[in-house]
């Protein structure tokens, strides 16, 4: 539904391409054929598991906006990589929204696990990588915010998280699941009922 609407109309079919507006023929092409090779999934330039496409990468960020709010997103230089940068989308849940510390030092404070400097700036995001697929689980690490990309909406000034775009509706869709569970009651307890006419 959604998801695959909103893939569809914001990636694309075959993603985000790139078209050089050079006049210089051969440049344009060495680029945007450089830019195929890096996105395909063939290469494995753009990932850290080097398994991901970038289209593949897109709808990953794109639908942890949509579900979570926000995507964090961890770039890491590889030198053995043609094209130096690889990615990585971490999930929003494994930057410990749980660890809040009013005053580390320096003027800083660590809120939801995003470490801020004294004008509020991200400093940092304290990660916990999953055990056994539990959550809050591994040891907290301190990434720097430097190597992080964290995308979200800014829906009011001292907003520091992202805000799922489902959260208006959750409490509606919690309510219709309820009314749907008692209408299957109704009708079970209404199956039940017989007559005998003698």
């Amino acid at each position: 539904g959604l998801l695959r609407n909103l893939t569809r109309n914001v990636i694309g079919v075959t993603g985000f391409t790139l078209q050089s507006k050079t006049s210089n023929l051969e440049l344009r092409s060495f680029l945007e054929n450089s830019w195929k090779d890096y996105c395909s999934r063939v290469g494995g330039f753009v990932t850290l598991d080097e398994r991901t496409s970038a289209r593949d990468l897109d709808i990953l960020i794109l639908r942890s906006l949509v579900i979570d709010g926000e995507a964090f997103v961890r770039r890491t230089f590889d030198p053995t990589s043609k094209y130096g940068w690889r990615y990585e989308v971490i999930d929003s849940l494994q930057i410990d929204p749980l660890y809040t510390v009013e005053n580390v030092g320096n003027g800083h404070r660590i809120f939801m696990g995003v470490e801020l400097d004294e004008r509020g700036r991200e400093v940092a995001y304290y990660y916990r990588p999953t055990v056994d697929e539990v959550y809050y689980t591994g040891n907290r690490e301190r990434l720097d915010a430097a190597n992080i990309l964290h995308l979200y909406r800014k829906e009011f000034p001292a907003q520091i998280r992202g805000i799922s775009m489902l959260a208006g509706s959750v409490l509606n869709l919690r309510q219709l699941d309820d009314y749907r569970t008692a209408e299957l009651v109704h009708a079970r307890g209404g199956s039940a009922i017989m007559g005998v006419w003698e």
